[in-house]
């Protein structure tokens, strides 16, 4: 089974619109992607889980995103305790992810109904969520 479309942000709200619906979620999970390490992010990754207090989980290709004794970082998506945080969080910030049938389990990963994408490419984030 697909998911449905996420809530999308878009370009037109920007960050404005992304920090308000951010802030309106009591349970929010990260999902780092394999850009991330592409785009030298790591450190302001760990920066954002630090500030949300947000625990964070990795794609198979975002391994090595964030240090595995960074408190925050809870390992791969495919562990059951990435499911129940997957299960339990309000919203989602997927950095730099593609949402391939590996890393959904055929597309049934339990995503939240909210989410935000950051990607390198605008058009990811609608062609990638099945």
């Amino acid at each position: 089974m697909r998911q449905p479309s996420p809530q999308s942000v878009g370009h037109e709200a920007g960050c404005d619109g992304a920090t308000r619906l951010i802030r309106t979620w009591h349970r929010p999970l990260i999902l780092a992607g394999g850009d991330v390490i592409t785009s030298e992010a790591t450190e302001e990754v760990r920066q954002l889980a630090e500030s949300l207090r947000a625990p964070l989980i990795h794609t198979r290709l975002g391994k090595c995103d964030v240090p595995d004794d960074f408190a925050l970082n809870l390992g791969n998506v495919y562990s059951a305790r990435a499911r129940q945080l997957l299960y339990e969080a309000d919203g989602l910030i997927a950095l730099g992810v593609r949402y391939t049938q590996i890393d959904t389990w055929n597309w049934t990963i339990p995503l939240p109904a909210q989410r935000i994408q950051l990607d390198r490419d605008h058009n990811e984030s609608a062609a990638s969520v099945r």
